[in-house]
């Protein structure tokens, strides 16, 4: 048995103000390359049975909202091309909000895709195998993340829209 096992990993960073500096998403994308690094020789050998990680692929998406409809993600897609074309049995993400926030189809593609092609994915801060279960409650999770996105740009439209017309109106606003 080799005493290695081939992983590719995933990280994202969403730009939090495309007009501010990238500090903090820097930082961000840092830690979870580390978190993959330090995961090779900790976790990776729990799960797998004393064999060490070894890093073959990375994707990474840097200043990318997965909530963001417009916003393409590359990286993201490149690596749902290469699961379908059978190149990656073992994928690493941080923890599964790098996931989430996708829309519906997207997340149940990629539940199918990983399920199809027997893809082994895992959980660095969660510290497990995600299991299928645990992708199904993901899509529920997504869901719900999508409504609570939505319904706090609503209520921040209606806000912003209501301090306009106050202002409009001569009223104070606090």
């Amino acid at each position: 048995m080799s005493q290695q096992i081939d992983l590719h990993v995933y990280g994202r960073v969403s730009r939090l103000d495309p007009n501010k500096p990238a500090d903090r998403e820097d930082k961000s994308l840092a830690i979870q390359t580390q978190a993959f690094q330090d995961a090779c020789t900790s976790l990776i050998p729990l799960l797998f049975g004393g064999r060490i990680g070894n890093i073959i692929g990375t994707y990474s998406d840097e200043g990318k909202s997965a909530s963001r409809k417009k916003v393409k993600r590359p990286d993201f897609n490149r690596m749902m091309a290469d699961i379908e074309n059978g190149e990656i049995k073992v994928l690493l993400v941080l923890n599964l909000s790098r996931l989430s926030r996708m829309e519906q189809v997207e997340i149940i593609r990629l539940h199918l895709l990983l399920h199809d092609h027997n893809v082994i994915l895992v959980s660095v801060e969660e510290r497990k195998i995600i299991s299928i279960t645990d992708l199904a409650n993901l899509l529920t999770t997504v869901i719900e993340s999508n409504n609570n996105h939505e319904q706090a740009r609503t209520i921040g439209k209606n806000t912003l829209r209501g301090s306009i017309k106050s202002i409009r109106d001569g009223q104070a606003h606090c």
